[in-house]
């Protein structure tokens, strides 16, 4: 969840395309939820210099536009370029514990993004950190704190996690457990099982677990404290970023810092975060790489090949080299803490190739397509016995597949990407969409309908072409009270998961925990968004494997 900032492009789309419904301009917008569809000016909603002044905790371009909520300078503050859907987002050139800062050396430096990257607010270290304990335990993938157990990865049923009776995996005091992870999420058609058994869940995306894996080491407050809430709410799947790309050495998360050069106190996070996932009994969905800036991804692969941007990916070799070369470093690696290979990983629910990719420099969506193709086909040969994804929005190029939208911005074409031909590949296992219909300029006051014509035509073309369509983010509108956006993720889901669509994942945008309370407006928070909390547990916990 990210968007650049392309005024002339905007005007392109805008004469395309038209107005929405209430007469603004077209969705493309810089800053969010500010400036689609009229609603403010360039920047995003808090305006130039945000909702404080210089070195506070908004930016110029404010809530959401390029500056974001970190400060602009500020001693120790998290100064940068972009906001929480922005340019670079929430995190800051040097870091926002810096000089004066609450956490570790150099804090979180770079471009962590808004809703792409970790807010840099250098959380103090607090918490349980990762148990070394035994290899055996009844509790699964994590033992007594450990890397195996009965069911485990390597327990009973070994490194490829057979299925065998439901153990219980660690939980929160006072909360029921999810089940301990045992065998692979796998693929049956348009489904997804587990066990034998129909896999139907809500999720959530935690992206920022690695990153905070290594500024929290040992001590791991924010990390835990995020997939305890995801527990609580009866979330068995997270999505989360498997990379980190920037050649500074100021940021201790960077996991590549120069082609082929990897950090292995960085990849520890990563192990990390999916060994505390599993042992709560949490699968994880890694993405590979970023359309965005946040996190390095594809901007930052440009930058090594002196390339122009990013969209140089779908015709750059060395590029793709990059993408190709990390993924195999990835599938020859083995987890430090569980001591299972990533390949045998049971709780790796699936790889996705990247968040976003789009191409609106490229004429049509050949480009697109055909890169995730040759990159989906590379993952699988890597990782047979997870699933591939795209870790796309959805956007289509093909307005005869949909129904009507109070803004036809996803379905025109403009982003050069096709969801209709996506469908049709053969190494994707499963196809993703997002949905923020407020940031694409749609009309609020439609918004059942739309999202109801967005989640049947995904869900359609996906069944008929024996693809699993997972909605991988959803945001109603940024900055939303408790009680607008509670019923309408409440409707988005009884259409999701009602009969004649029987979605198989949900993942909202965002779960935050209070420890961390980098809501970039999108966020839920347990007590403080009891309504949004109770619409997405409604539909959770039934469908939570235990």
């Amino acid at each position: 969840m990210c968007r650049i900032a392309r005024w002339l492009l905007l005007a392109g789309l805008w004469l395309a395309i038209g107005c929405d419904a209430g007469g603004g301009p077209s969705p493309y917008h810089e800053g969010g939820a500010g400036a689609s569809a009229g609603g403010g000016g360039a920047g995003g909603a808090a305006g130039s210099g945000g909702s404080s002044a210089t070195g506070g905790s908004s930016a110029q371009g404010g809530g959401s536009g390029s500056g974001g909520m970190s400060a602009a300078g500020g001693a120790g503050g998290g100064a940068g370029s972009g906001g929480p859907g922005g340019n670079g987002g929430f995190a800051a050139n040097g870091g926002a514990s810096g000089t004066g800062g609450d956490s570790a050396t150099g804090g979180v430096a770079g471009s962590d993004a808004g809703p792409d990257g970790p807010r840099a607010d250098g959380a103090p270290s607090e918490g349980p950190g990762i148990d070394s304990g035994t290899a055996g335990g009844t509790d699964g993938g994590a033992g007594t704190g450990g890397g195996t157990g009965t069911g485990g990865g390597t327990g009973t049923g070994g490194g490829a996690g057979t299925c065998g009776l439901p153990t219980r995996a660690q939980a929160p005091s006072g909360v029921t457990p999810l089940r301990a992870i045992d065998g692979f999420v796998t693929k049956s058609g348009s489904d997804l099982t587990l066990c034998g058994e129909r896999f139907s869940v809500v999720g959530t995306n935690l992206y920022y677990l690695q990153s905070y894996s290594v500024y929290e080491s040992g001590n791991l407050r924010t990390v835990a404290d995020g997939l305890d809430d995801a527990v609580r709410m009866s979330l068995p799947v997270i999505r989360m970023w498997a990379f980190y790309d920037g050649s500074s050495g100021s940021d201790t998360a960077f996991i590549q810092t120069a082609p082929g050069k990897y950090s292995e106190s960085a990849l520890v996070g990563l192990d990390t975060a999916i060994a505390e996932a599993k042992k709560r009994g949490i699968r994880v969905i890694l993405a590979l790489t970023n359309y965005w800036e946040g996190y390095g991804g594809l901007p930052q692969y440009a930058k090594w090949a002196g390339a122009a941007n990013a969209d140089a990916f779908y015709t750059n070799a060395t590029m793709k080299g990059y993408f190709r070369d990390y993924a195999t470093m990835l599938a020859k690696r083995t987890n430090t803490v569980t001591k299972i290979a990533y390949v045998d990983e049971p709780a790796i629910l699936a790889w996705e190739i990247a968040n976003e990719l789009r191409c609106p420099s490229c004429p049509d969506s050949g480009p697109v397509t055909a890169t995730i193709d040759e990159l989906s086909k590379h993952l699988k040969s890597l990782f047979p016995k997870q699933l591939v994804a795209d870790g796309g929005e959805g956007m289509d190029d093909d307005p005869s597949n949909w129904g009507t939208f109070s803004n036809s911005y996803p379905v025109s074409g403009f982003e050069r990407t096709s969801f209709t031909d996506l469908v049709k590949l053969e190494a994707l296992d499963m196809v993703s969409y997002h949905y923020y219909p407020v940031d694409w300029g749609m009309d609020k006051t439609t918004a059942a309908s739309d999202g109801q014509a967005w989640i049947e035509g995904h869900q359609a073309l996906a069944k008929a072409a024996g693809k699993v369509a997972y909605w991988g983010e959803l945001g109603f509108e940024r900055g939303a009270t408790d009680a607008v956006r509670a019923p309408i993720y409440d409707g988005w889901l009884d259409v999701f998961y009602g009969t004649s669509n029987q979605g198989s994942m949900a993942l909202f945008w965002q779960l935050v925990p209070q420890s961390r309370g980098a809501d970039d407006g999108f966020g839920v928070i347990i007590g403080r968004d009891p309504l949004t909390v109770s619409a997405f547990e409604k539909h959770a916990e039934p469908r939570a494997p235990r």
